[in-house]
């Protein structure tokens, strides 16, 4: 528990530093994720939500659930647009945004033009359980856990939603 609450502290100092630095030098965010640029930022979770970031512990990342919506309508649904907005307007919308491999400046008008120029990603990373003997110290797990609620691993129906979804987006990675 500790280290969860000591990584939000850090996080949103690093978030609070970051935007200010934007706002100093007349710079905006684009996150390559969200723009489909790389193959591995986007995750489906063990309870199939889509997340836009690798650590969404508590879901603030979460952009939808395959099972419900296909994943072409996630990736270019209201969530997503919200969290490409927010970027483009120069604040990070989630704390692991100042973390994140994924996240670049831009001028601002770059950034803008990336709100609704995005391409779907040619891979997914797939969480196929939550369920995990370890206990690293770096490791949030309780967190996830009820995160993920009851879904903590993956069905084969699951797997299946996930494949076809990998074959639509005709995927290099996963």
């Amino acid at each position: 528990m500790f280290n969860y609450r000591y990584r939000r502290v850090v996080l949103r100092a690093l978030r609070w530093l970051m935007v200010m630095y934007a706002r100093l030098t007349g710079r905006r965010f684009h996150c390559g994720a969200l723009a489909g640029a790389v193959r591995d930022g986007i995750f489906v979770n063990s309870d199939m939500t889509v997340s836009c970031n690798c650590q969404d512990i508590d879901g603030t990342g979460q952009l939808g659930d395959l099972r419900t919506t296909p994943f072409e309508a996630i990736f270019a649904g209201p969530a997503a647009e919200r969290l490409r907005r927010e970027l483009a307007a120069g604040r990070l919308p989630i704390d692991r945004c100042a973390a994140c491999f994924h996240l670049r400046m831009a001028l601002p008008a770059e950034a803008e033009t990336q709100v609704a120029a995005f391409d779907l990603p040619r891979g997914l990373s797939v969480e196929n359980t939550v369920q995990c003997n370890l206990r690293c110290l770096s490791c949030c797990r309780r967190q996830i856990l009820q995160t993920r609620g009851s879904r903590r691993s993956m069905s084969l129906d699951d797997f299946e939603i996930v494949g076809a979804t990998l074959a639509r987006l005709d995927a290099e990675y996963c």
